[in-house]
């Protein structure tokens, strides 16, 4: 090594100047040639033998602390301490290298002696140096730079002085060299256990780790990278500092063992810069690591999970540590793996009767087994961090993110995002890996130079987890809350219910249940939460009987009102004899629930006699029908159009009530601030007659001629069998068909929200999401079902809030019944307050009800449904990863990526304005048809053709004097309304505020939204979003008059380019080229082919629908009755406690910390004490303890030398591997309870555990009197028998002794009882 160092320090040396760019490495070279040069008045000095002594005596004149090197150090290396500091660790890199490669290890014998040489005195002799003083050279290395080109040198270099050793050391021994008596191990922890108590000898033993396991070195064990840390790291890994003790032979041994006061373990942080050698990439691919240990850190009580089979059954019998598991598990976190190690309990009776042959099994399990965790309180038990399958495990923070399963938001999304995380937090780590390794490699730097052989490659990457894994972890978590799901959705009333079915989700059943279903039916309430659901093979009274008849029981039992209300949407009415609903509810009906058909089933109904959705004429088809049916309540909507009004008073007085009605209320304002009112069957009839006959003649046909109706007789057919449900579709009377969930301003008026109990359009919306619960297009049996109950318990709680006036049911998306009880139950009782104060715990009530595929296999097969299986469905060992070279097929099934191209886009007529539900409108909303418009609509329209003449003029760019007069004489007699400029549209409002691009930090969102749309107009001008005359006539006027003039498109200028065009002119003469129209404030915005396409969409309609005569009918908007209405109900603030028999959870109690450890100990010899001086008697005092100074000692109880003249119990202090102390211990004299006879042998030098010294110490004493005292000495006494009161019972204060059936309580003294059942009794009758 020392040769190629040579070797490549010379090559170094003949370089070209300019190819080394280090100025200090220049400087260097420098010093090493001028060195080389012989001085000009020496003389030549032959080769002899003295040549080699003065070698030595220069190097020795050069060695730290010598003045010659002082002033060599100081003369050469002065100019630039700070860059020469590269070399040196340069330097030290490579003489560490030097010494690691030694493979012999260092003699333990005399000084090494080197070769014998007659040119060598025997004085030049030197021991070898331990290893350990080579971090003392570091200081040392720039006087020894000189020798580098001296090759006899490379050998062997000067090494400092070794230290004296301390005098409480131990010297050593001969035959030992100093390296084997210099202590290395670290300082104590408070976490150490030594057993030692006298001053030990040190120990040449090798350390022992104590509860490693090597089987977690394998190729499937703990990853290579993570070994060294968790086994050597004394602050992060897994074991305490060194502790050196004396075993029972006498032999002094060293160990570490395990950490008790933690169970996650972080690796040290990778490094930053290089500094000394090169690093590994072990550094920088480390992970964490999980120990599981509910004994060994919590110290847990566990019992037997055998019960009563146990062989210890009936005694107090627990499970104690049995060592750790020889496999670990790999836990995939979102963005990583991790390792998690267990520990093995086991039970002692169940184990003896195994080796006696009295049972079939070893009493030993896996702490992470679920008879095991059950046994813990929950709180501990969710300390637990992942969910176990067959080979590995998922990490509970990703089942989490699969928990939630909207449109778009579906498990393989989650996986794919889990994949990109775990690759880019390898690439990250190989990035910094191979960046501080190209620092080492800059070409002209005394690395590259000496040469650094090859870099350690990183290591691969390690598998990605399946998609099959993730769903599997998943599936076995939430099996776990089916439970408490089902007693959830099984605790659902409601006083209006809905029923409705569906076939779109029972599409993706598979497996075993695959074609054996048809429908999906379902009941919800006002609320829209879910009652009950089940999948069947036909909609029949025969197969719906049982789940009808299940929730009228489930209503009884939990004394709950019958429902009010079902909606349906079929199966309402017969002409003769009960319907179908009303045979399957016949308890409610004759309680008096009625069933209403749904009123958007039965309007929809008529679409099987219209020709097409998209005729011109079907829209106000349907307006009038919805008209004939429900009409506004006058009182609700003329306090809305007084809240509109508001805004501009002076602008809206001239605007009439139905113009507000049908240009400034939109239909959102109009759905939850306006209630609506069946109309009656007879005004129904009449209204619904007459749109009829009126669209069978002109006024129903297109501009096309093409009618409405396929043909007259199929209209009248159907208004035929329609005429039966008028009755159906009316409300009760006398009931309130909305409530008030809140309160909203507008414009400073107040009005309530109202919430509609009417129909069962809540059912349609459960069922579109539906099918998104289910992930894939297909899936088996027991997954479906928990999806299904997973998803449809999380609905219900999501939907909660809307039974709570403001929607503050629930604060926070927690999904656990148990959980909350009882965090309410103790919040209430530990700090007065509550969780969840709107939380209702489930009913005890026990229907019998099936739900899902248990209702289905019933039905078909006779067996039960059962989830037992799910275990076993997971993917095998290999299929929990992905393999290399393995193709993604499971993200082809993914329906988040598949467009929907059925689903039309429909935008909102109108937008919101100022608050929760304000519009937000431009002053100028009136048609210019109007019966009463805004004044100024022909100054407008003068001023837009000022502007439309200077855009079609392109011959010029600057306008002429009169040009200009004309279009301010036209612009100031424009009245002020429609000068103002478009506010944005509001529809895009939540957006604004939380997007990534020119956020800002506001606590109002509306402000936010403002600043933020200025910010990016200033980089992006936004276009008008649509021209029309509600939201601008400027802009409506000046675009219909460009798009009318403009001249005829052609296929090279179509005719939105042209109208582009021309406004463009408009713009840029207007407003940048003219110096005194730009600053007269003309709202002239940006406008793009997509504005003006859909404008001449619109005008083109409008167009068609125009062509044709209008029918002369009712509308939705224009249907208002003017009857009165009860205000509606208030929902109430907070939920009012159940009157329902409710499920009383009982936790698993506590037992952490009530496991006592056995203490550790060692069987150790102590030295015999000498006999007490004759001195008078008196209390001993203690002497002092001189110590070595340490950061931390332990104290443990030494059992002293038993004998007349041994003192008591010492404690001593216990001091770490390599330091030692002087003790001095005066004997004491005890007192012994026996006098020994004189024959007696005394036991010497052995320390026993507790039980043996028990059971000696009986031996040893056969009279008895060293037997075990109990620990209550002193029991209370019963006054009435004198006995003790263990066995007697008390009852409300009152004691009762069974011996004599007599009390001693005041007012029961001298009454004798017959047993303890009279005594309670007559308890209870004094309180009474």
């Amino acid at each position: 090594m020392s040769q190629e160092a040579y070797c490549s320090v010379r090559q170094w040396l003949v370089m070209k100047e300019e190819d080394i760019t280090s100025k200090s490495l220049k400087r260097f070279r420098l010093y090493i040639l001028d060195r080389e040069k012989p001085p000009s008045d020496a003389t030549p000095v032959a080769a002899t033998s003295s040549s080699s002594i003065r070698e030595s005596e220069s190097e020795r004149a050069l060695l730290p602390g010598s003045p010659a090197a002082a002033a060599a150090s100081h003369s050469s290396w002065s100019d630039d301490v700070l860059d020469d500091s590269v070399l040196v660790d340069a330097l030290d890199t490579f003489e560490s290298q030097e010494e690691l490669s030694a493979s012999q290890p260092v003699s333990t014998g005399g000084p090494k002696q080197p070769p014998p040489s007659s040119s060598v005195p025997a004085t030049a002799e030197r021991p070898e140096q331990s290893p350990l003083s080579t971090s003392k050279k570091a200081k040392h290395r720039k006087p020894m730079l000189s020798l580098l080109h001296s090759t006899s040198k490379a050998t062997s270099s000067e090494r400092p002085e070794q230290p004296k050793q301390q005098t409480l050391l131990p010297s050593s021994a001969p035959g030992q060299s100093p390296r084997d008596a210099r202590p290395e191990e670290p300082p104590l922890t408070s976490n150490s256990q030594p057993a030692s108590a006298t001053t030990l000898p040190q120990s040449d033993s090798p350390v022992e780790l104590e509860g490693w396991v090597r089987l977690w070195e394998d190729s499937q064990g703990i990853p290579s990278s993570d070994i060294p840390w968790l086994k050597e790291d004394g602050e992060r890994g897994l074991f305490t500092p060194v502790q050196t003790y004396k075993d029972i032979k006498g032999i002094i041994r060293r160990r570490r063992v395990l950490k008790s006061d933690r169970m996650w373990f972080y690796p040290p942080e990778p490094p930053g810069f290089v500094s000394g050698g090169i690093p590994t990439p072990q550094a920088f691919f480390r992970g964490r690591f999980f120990f599981w240990r509910p004994i060994g850190v919590w110290r847990c009580s566990l019992k037997c999970p055998r019960g009563d089979k146990c062989a210890g059954a009936g005694g107090n019998t627990h499970l104690s540590k049995s060592g750790y598991h020889s496999r670990v598990r790999h836990i995939c976190d979102v963005s990583g793996w991790y390792t998690m190690a267990t520990e093995v309990v086991s039970c002692g009776p169940c184990l003896k009767a195994a080796r006696r042959g009295e049972s079939g099994s070893m009493g030993r399990w896996l702490a992470w087994d679920d008879l095991i965790l059950q046994q813990l309180s929950e709180a501990h038990r969710a300390r637990f961090p992942a969910v176990l399958t067959a080979m590995r495990g998922m990490d509970k923070t990703v089942v989490r993110l699969l928990r939630d399963r909207t449109e778009g938001n579906t498990m393989i999304k989650v996986w794919r995002q889990v994949q990109e995380n775990h690759m880019e937090d390898y690439y990250q780590r190989k990035d910094l890996y191979t960046t501080l390794l190209m620092a080492l490699v800059e070409p002209g730097g005394i690395v590259s130079a000496l040469g650094h052989g090859e870099f350690q490659a990183a290591p691969l990457p390690r598998k990605l987890p399946s998609a099959r894994l993730l769903r599997h972890a998943f599936l076995l978590a939430e099996a776990d809350n089916v439970q408490d799901y089902r007693s959830q959705i099984l605790s659902t009333f409601g006083t209006v219910l809905k029923m409705d079915s569906t076939k779109k989700v029972v599409k993706k059943l598979s497996g075993e249940g695959k074609g054996s279903a048809e429908w999906f039916t379902s009941i919800g309430n006002e609320f829209s939460q879910i009652v009950s659901f089940v999948l069947t093979c036909e909609e029949s009274v025969e197969k719906l009987g049982p789940m009808c008849r299940g929730v009228v029981e489930r209503f009884r039992l939990a004394n709950q009102p019958a429902p009010k209300i079902l909606y349906i949407d079929r199966g309402c009415c017969k002409a003769q004899g009960p319907t179908a609903l009303e045979t399957l509810f016949q308890p409610w009906v004759d309680d008096g629930m009625v069933v209403r058909l749904d009123i958007f089933h039965w309007i929809h109904r008529f679409d099987a006699a219209l020709r097409t959705e998209a005729h011109a004429k079907y829209a106000a088809f349907k307006s009038a029908l919805a008209g004939s049916v429900l009409a506004y309540n006058r009182e609700d909507l003329q306090l809305l159009i007084t809240a509109v009004r508001a805004r501009d008073p002076a602008t809206m007085e001239v605007v009439t009530d139905e113009n507000v009605v049908r240009r400034y209320i939109s239909r959102d304002q109009l759905k939850h601030h306006v209630r609506r009112l069946t109309l009656g069957a007879q005004e129904t009839f009449r209204l619904v007659h007459l749109v009829i006959q009126e669209l069978k003649g002109p006024a129903g046909l297109d501009e096309s001629g093409v009618s409405l109706f396929k043909s007259p007789e199929a209209i009248d057919e159907m208004w035929t069998s329609q005429q039966r449900h008028l009755e159906c579709i009316q409300d009760p009377p006398g009931m309130a068909m909305y409530r008030v969930a809140r309160t909203t301003t507008i414009n400073g008026v107040d009005l309530p929200y109202y919430k509609g109990l009417r129909g069962s359009n809540s059912l349609e919306g459960f069922h579109k999401s539906l099918p998104h619960m289910i992930p894939g297009p297909h899936c088996a049996a027991r997954p479906y079902q928990v999806y299904l109950i997973s998803g449809i318990a999380r609905w219900n709680s999501d939907r909660s809030s809307d039974a709570v006036f403001g929607g503050k049911g629930r604060h926070n998306r927690i999904y656990s019944a148990p959980l909350i009880d009882r965090l309410n139950s103790r919040c209430q009782q530990l700090f007065g307050e509550m969780v969840e104060e709107n939380f209702r715990a489930p009913t005890a009530v026990q229907s019998g009800e099936l739900l899902g595929l248990e209702y289905l296999f019933n039905q078909s097969t006779g067996e039960a449904f059962s989830l037992e299986g799910i275990v076993n469905d997971g993917p095998g060992p290999e299929e929990e990863v992905i393999q290399p070279g393995q193709a993604d097929l499971d993200g082809e099934a993914d329906e988040a990526y598949q467009s929907n191209e059925d689903h039309p886009v429909v935008e909102p007529r109108i937008t919101l304005i100022s608050s929760e539900t304000a519009t937000v409108n431009p002053p100028a909303f009136e048609d210019v048809c109007s019966d009463n418009p805004l004044p100024g609509f022909q100054k407008l329209e003068a001023f837009c053709a000022v502007l439309v003449e200077v855009g079609l003029t392109d011959q010029k760019l600057l306008l002429n004097t009169t040009q200009r007069n004309r279009v301010l004489e036209a612009w100031n007699a424009v009245e002020e309304h429609d000068k103002q400029p478009q506010k944005y549209h509001q529809l895009y409002r939540t957006h604004w505020g939380n997007t990534l691009y020119c956020r800002t930090k506001r606590d109002n969102l509306a402000d936010a939204a403002l600043i933020q749309k200025v910010k990016m107009a200033k980089r992006y001008a936004p276009a008008q979003q649509d021209i029309s005359p509600q939201h601008n006539r400027l802009m409506y006027v000046l675009v219909k008059l460009l798009w009318l003039r403009s001249p005829q498109a052609s296929r090279s200028s179509p005719e939105k380019a042209s109208i582009l065009k021309a406004y463009d002119r408009i713009q840029h003469r207007v407003l940048v080229d003219d110096p005194i129209l730009c600053k007269a404030g003309i709202p002239l915005p940006k406008i793009n082919t997509k504005t003006v396409r859909d404008f001449i969409r619109q005008q083109e309609r409008l167009v068609n629908l125009h062509a044709t005569r209008q029918p002369v009918v009712i509308s939705k908007t224009t249907s208002v009755s003017s009857e009165e209405l009860p205000p509606a109900p208030r929902q109430p603030a907070v939920l009012p406690p159940p009157d329902y028999p409710v499920i009383e959870y009982i936790p698993t109690p506590s037992t952490a910390g009530t496991k006592l450890l056995k203490d550790r100990r060692t069987n150790m010899l102590v030295a015999t004490p000498q006999p007490p001086p004759q001195l008078p008697l008196q209390p001993p005092l203690p002497l002092p303890v001189r110590r070595i100074p340490t950061t931390s000692t332990i104290t443990r109880p030494v059992l002293p030398f038993v004998s007349q003249s041994a003192g008591p119990s010492s404690t001593q202090p216990i001091l770490p591997a390599g330091q030692a102390s002087i003790l001095v211990t005066p004997p004491v004299p005890i007192r012994q309870a026996v006098q020994p006879d004189s024959g007696q042998n005394t036991v010497v030098g052995t320390s026993w555990s507790r039980s043996t010294q028990y059971k000696r110490k009986l031996a040893d004493h056969p009279t008895g009197l060293g037997v075990k005292l109990t620990r209550v000495q002193h029991l209370p006494t019963c006054r009435v028998c004198g006995q003790t009161i263990q066995g007697h019972k008390k009852y409300k204060k009152k004691t009762y002794c069974p011996s004599i059936n007599r009390s001693a309580s005041k007012g029961l003294e001298n009454r004798v009882f017959k047993n303890y059942e009279h005594f309670v009794s007559v308890v209870d009758g004094l309180e009474e």
